[in-house]
């Protein structure tokens, strides 16, 4: 049965009210709680991320891809053995071409996989880290996420009317990519106060970055669909789809905010 736009809108609205309040607690919190949402989060995206290429007619392994992202999860929890952990993540990938398991184009799959879901979303765990001022980093990694994806939204859809990339995801506009940045740097604006060691130029420029690099992950993981010929890449979330329909932006947002905030607050920590 078709959906239609209002209906989708409803289902975001009712997403969003009971997903923020959820992600802002379980940021607070952080410690075990976040390290264990990330890391379902990241299962999940890996798990979807199989399907699409399975759907594609590539056969990679859901064992070898899970057990990688759990892995990869470790290598953020301790950072001081990721060296070693992303060895045994290459080896496992290698046992399965030597053993006759997967193909070349199965462990290539399902280390871009590895890379651009696990060690992506990793981030939002080292942003976080263990001080009071990482909820406030990690806080900014969703209002500019969230704040880009509404933007531009409803930019798009009032006045959007040039597309931003039509072979990849039709529906989106230039209009609406301005719109979502515009909105993003003034909800960055008012992040000043809880992030005074940041330079306000400093953090608007990270924060339009940051809205910009979150809507090329989005391009992303819509350039994956496409390929794969998938509409979403799950239905676990309503009005958005799948894990990775919800948290793509998040993959670029996450590191950006991490490397180019971490020399003004790591004192902080």
């Amino acid at each position: 049965m078709k959906v239609s736009v209002e209906q989708v809108l409803w289902q975001r609205i009712i997403s969003a009210a009971l997903g923020i309040p959820l992600a802002v607690g379980i940021s607070y919190a952080g410690g075990n709680w976040l390290r264990i949402s990330v890391g379902i989060i990241i299962l999940l995206g890996l798990y979807e991320y199989g399907s699409m290429m399975r759907r594609k007619g590539y056969r990679p392994s859901f064992g070898v891809l899970l057990f990688s992202g759990l892995f990869i999860i470790a290598a953020f929890i301790y950072p001081h053995l990721a060296q070693a952990l992303i060895f045994i993540i290459i080896c496992t990938h290698a046992l399965g071409v030597v053993f006759g398991k997967l193909t070349i184009d199965d462990i290539s799959l399902s280390l871009l996989g590895v890379l651009i879901v696990g060690w992506t979303l990793g981030h939002l765990i080292l942003v976080r880290g263990s001080s009071p001022q990482g909820f406030y980093e990690l806080l900014l990694c969703f209002l500019i996420s969230w704040s880009t994806d509404t933007g531009a939204y409803f930019s798009g859809r009032f006045w959007g009317r040039h597309k931003l990339s039509p072979l990849i995801s039709p529906n989106k506009t230039v209009e609406g990519a301005m719109g979502g940045t515009v909105l993003c740097v003034i909800v960055v604006f008012s992040m000043q106060g809880f992030l005074p060691s940041v330079p306000i130029l400093y953090l608007l420029l990270v924060g339009a970055s940051a809205s910009l690099a979150g809507q090329v992950g989005d391009l992303l993981e819509s350039a994956v669909k496409r390929w794969a010929g998938v509409k979403d890449s799950g239905s676990l979330i309503p009005g958005h789809g799948g894990i990775l329909d919800r948290f793509d932006s998040l993959t670029l947002v996450a590191p950006l905010v991490y490397y180019f905030l971490t020399p003004f607050i790591s004192h902080l920590r």
